[in-house]
């Protein structure tokens, strides 16, 4: 009997409509099973989450949506026996079949702080543009990247993924990618606020540390607060202050959680009384405030400024995926001056009428120097860097909520539901924005959670068969 060729996947499906005001409608197309090269991992995806650009795809609010690229940029795998060498995965012996993976969310960016190597160097006059929109692209759903996660199996290099650490569940590791990677680049490589701290691991095993740089080059060192200064009787800086906007997203609960980790204070705004307790209770959030102007709790954003500690009343940075268009004439009242605004994501902004975001940058902001500092996702190597720091730190992305559900249209949870309608339930809580933590779709069978490995290499090689 001839194997079959072709495997599922979940994409979107074309309809006529403006930007904004379209809603695309998922699909379970068929699309051919990869063949991985020598150099490549077979993996099949168990755990996967959504984010923010998975809504803007379906709304046409992103850039170049696809109707034939598997969806989600999130996904934990297991990794499949290679079909030229079934005793391992690839040549690489660090990842044998079983092996639980995290894929780095975007590819064609290595190491550079400065932003994507091709694109660098299309903007400094060596290298053209085509060159650079050849280079970086995140992965799931665009026409920039054939690579989408929501699939059966999926084919990648070996060098794009990173053992996944042991303390996470499938629904915790599924959900760190992207937001964890973003958000680790805001706060460590673009806010500037720790230059004096420093992280240290191995970067290549037998226990050699090295240190990670931060975007200005120079090697950053965590102080703890029992630490002294370098020289005798000299004062340790005091800790950052940090605001972070609209808590409750994954990638602004991982700057949180980042920005605890690493020894710094924060501040959170939401306009749910309940999300900015829970970042106060569950991850140590210092306080928050409310971003509406209201007159009853919790309180305004000016008011976050009665709630700095008296000896480091301000700001020193805001860490901002809204994009709202006062966010400057806002940032310019409660940061100290020089104080810095960066800039993830312009949710807030991409509106039916206004799908273009826009930032008002004011004279009063020019004036306190101010400065508004753009954020990608982030390199391989912050990616290697941020997936170890979680591990060694033992940090846990927030989880909203899972759905079940196989790739059969009626498999689940036994509730009648179809896959489809499942997945669409977590689309529109995205879209109400009530969620707290990433939502998640474990795929029925998807394997175990944490490091329980149990059958899992026996589960690879049989599906490795369907081959």
């Amino acid at each position: 009997m001839a194997s079959p060729s072709t495997q599922k996947a979940l994409t979107m499906r074309k309809i006529d409509g403006k930007p904004g005001s379209v809603y695309y409608p998922l699909q379970i197309s068929q699309i051919p099973i990869p063949t991985p090269s020598p150099t490549e991992l077979l993996l099949r995806p168990t755990y996967l989450s959504l984010n923010h650009r998975d809504l803007f795809l379906r709304q046409h609010l992103y850039p170049a949506p696809s109707f034939t690229t598997p969806l989600l940029s999130d996904a934990v795998c297991t990794v499949l026996p290679h079909p030229c060498s079934p005793a391992s995965s690839s040549s690489s012996s660090q990842f044998q079949p079983g092996t639980r993976v995290l894929l780095n969310p975007g590819h064609g960016w290595i190491s550079d702080p400065a932003g994507p190597e091709t694109l660098v160097k299309a903007t400094t006059g060596k290298d053209d543009k085509k060159a650079a929109a050849a280079g970086y692209a995140i992965l799931g759903g665009t026409r920039s990247n054939p690579l989408g996660c929501a699939q059966e199996t999926l084919t990648v290099e070996s060098e794009e993924v990173v053992p996944c650490p042991d303390h996470l569940t499938g629904e915790e590791a599924c959900a760190l990618p992207l937001v964890g990677l973003t958000a680790w680049r805001a706060v460590v490589t673009k806010s500037g606020q720790f230059d004096h701290y420093s992280y240290n691991r191995s970067r290549t095993g037998g226990g050699k540390k090295t240190t990670t740089e931060n975007g200005n080059g120079k090697g950053i060192r965590v102080k703890n607060s029992q630490d002294k200064g370098e020289g005798e009787g000299e004062e340790t800086p005091s800790p950052p202050n940090f605001l972070v906007t609209g808590i409750g997203g994954g990638v602004a609960l991982m700057a949180l959680q980042f920005i605890t980790a690493l020894g710094g204070k924060c501040w959170v705004t939401s306009s749910s009384p309940a999300k900015i307790a829970r970042a106060v209770s569950e991850l140590g959030a210092e306080g928050g405030v409310s971003y509406l102007d209201t007159n009853t709790p919790p309180h305004k954003t000016w008011d976050l400024l009665t709630l700095l500690p008296p000896a480091h009343p301000h700001l020193d940075a805001i860490i901002d995926g809204s994009g709202s268009p006062n966010i400057i004439d806002r940032a310019t009242r409660l940061l100290k001056p020089g104080g810095v605004v960066v800039s993830y994501g312009m949710t807030a902004a991409s509106t039916i009428d206004s799908p273009t975001p826009r930032v008002q940058f004011g004279m009063s902001a020019v004036l306190k120097n101010i400065e508004l500092r753009g954020s990608t996702m982030g390199s391989r190597r912050e990616f290697e860097d941020m997936v170890a720091f979680v591990g060694e730190r033992v940090l846990r992305p927030v989880v909203c909520r899972v759905v079940n559900g196989g790739w059969g249209e009626g498999d689940g949870d036994g509730d009648g539901e179809s896959l489809l309608e499942k997945l669409d339930s977590l689309w529109d809580e995205m879209r109400g924005g009530k969620q707290f933590g990433k939502l998640v779709w474990r795929i029925e069978g998807g394997g175990v959670q944490g490091n329980e490995e149990g059958n899992e290499e026996k589960e690879a090689k049989e599906e490795s068969s369907k081959l």
